[in-house]
């Protein structure tokens, strides 16, 4: 009990090993020093230097009226791995059903034990509601380089607020693979379910070591522009998902799509026509595209798009689709028109087909993505040209018409006038 007495420490001094489950062997080494100013009302750390395994953190602390806290930080630290202190998952011991570890199985085995199902609060974890409106905070935490879920930001400057269930988030800033991250947003805790708002921008960002460190695959490469506005409500992760809205922009350069096969299948569906063997490929090679634009409406976490637009020196595309984020499925229509000089390099063999437009659906799982290119549509291409050729043969003179007048000569000789 203070009561009207004040307390000076200087030079406070604390050093000792943190042990626990899911922190590096043998422990983290700490250590602590900072002066302390503690009346009745207020606490005040200044200044605070804690030093925590690799990290150092250097500012100050306050904690103002005691009874009904608000804290003040301003925190500055060189450096922060958060991936090195996570929780590991004991690895499985491999049988017979399951073989080593990272064998890929592609049906379930019979006699293995499946999962328990858990209700989705509980694996996506509910927003400490009333903890939110308890808070009473100011933060300006700055962090030089911070290592998260596989990704490497630099240079983060955090700054939020919380006062009577009103966090405030203004801004988050960050340096994110050759590009920046910025982001804005505030919740309110004060109704039964928090509601979000988060203004997000990414500029210049090379997408291909981003997937890479983060999947451990360069799933789509190029430098990303991204716009996003989304508004939600909901108290798990699945809820927040199911009710947002907003409006996405996105805009790629100089990217490619590994998963994206759009030259292979189209060859496939002609060697399917022709009759033919698809020739085996060492690799398969990335849907490429110099630029890359979309746009899309979110509803009630379902992404619509219908502006896409692409192109290569080897095609141009258009497209519309959905994205759903709750189901993770997307189902995309697109129309491919091939470059005339597609085939000069002798690789591709689809010159014949310049002059389609080809339908080209995606749709599946994010996990599982299937494609295929409309077979009518080459199947017509490829009936026009040969009425054609055969018209030509026996019209003659008359062989110099255009193909619209060849084919309506040939179907007035099958039907008559």
């Amino acid at each position: 009990y203070l009561s009207q007495k004040h307390f000076v420490i200087d030079g406070l001094s604390l050093k000792g090993l943190l042990k626990g489950a899911g922190l590096p062997s043998p422990g983290l080494a700490l250590e602590l020093t900072a002066n302390a100013d503690l009346n009745r009302e207020d606490l005040t750390i200044k200044p605070l230097h804690l030093k925590i395994d690799d990290t150092i953190v250097d500012g100050t602390a306050t904690i103002k009226n005691l009874k009904n806290p608000s804290y003040n930080l301003a925190l500055q630290l060189n450096q922060l791995d958060l991936d090195r202190y996570r929780t590991k998952q004991p690895d499985e011991t491999p049988t017979k059903e399951t073989g080593p570890p990272g064998a890929t199985q592609q049906q379930p085995v019979l006699g293995l034990k499946k999962p328990e199902k858990r209700n989705k609060d509980q694996n996506n974890g509910r927003i400490p509601v009333h903890l939110l409106r308890g808070l009473n905070f100011t933060a300006d935490i700055k962090v030089d380089s911070l290592k998260a879920a596989g990704l490497t930001l630099s240079k983060i400057r955090l700054q939020a607020s919380g006062q009577d269930g009103q966090i405030r988030l203004d801004p988050l800033a960050a340096g994110l693979y050759d590009g920046t991250l910025l982001l804005r947003g505030d919740i309110n805790a004060r109704p039964d379910v928090p509601q979000m708002r988060l203004t997000g921008e990414l500029a210049g960002v090379r997408l291909g070591p981003l997937f890479r460190d983060m999947t451990g695959r360069e799933e789509v490469s190029g430098k990303a522009d991204i716009q996003a506005r989304i508004a939600t409500r909901g108290l798990t992760k699945n809820e927040l998902l199911r009710h947002a809205d907003g409006t996405v922009s996105l805009t790629l350069a100089d990217g490619k799509i590994a998963r994206l096969q759009i030259l292979r299948t189209i060859r496939a569906a002609k060697a399917l026509i022709d009759k033919k063997t698809l020739a085996a490929e060492s690799a398969r090679q990335p849907t490429g595209f110099a630029r890359l634009t979309a746009t899309g409406v979110l509803t009630n976490g379902v992404l619509r798009n219908n502006d896409l637009r692409a192109e290569s020196e080897l095609m141009a595309v258009k497209g519309k689709g959905t994205v759903d984020l709750v189901n993770e499925r997307l189902d995309y229509l697109l129309t491919i028109y091939l470059s005339r000089g597609l085939d000069r390099d002798q690789k591709t063999g689809l010159v014949d087909l310049s002059k389609t437009p080809i339908p080209y659906r995606v749709k599946g799982s994010f996990t599982h993505i299937s494609q295929s290119a409309a077979l009518e549509e080459i199947l017509i291409n490829e009936g026009k040209k040969a009425l054609i050729n055969v018209l030509q043969k026996q019209g003659g003179k008359n062989s110099k018409n255009d193909a619209g007048a060849l084919i309506d000569q040939g179907l007035k000789s099958l039907f008559g006038n």
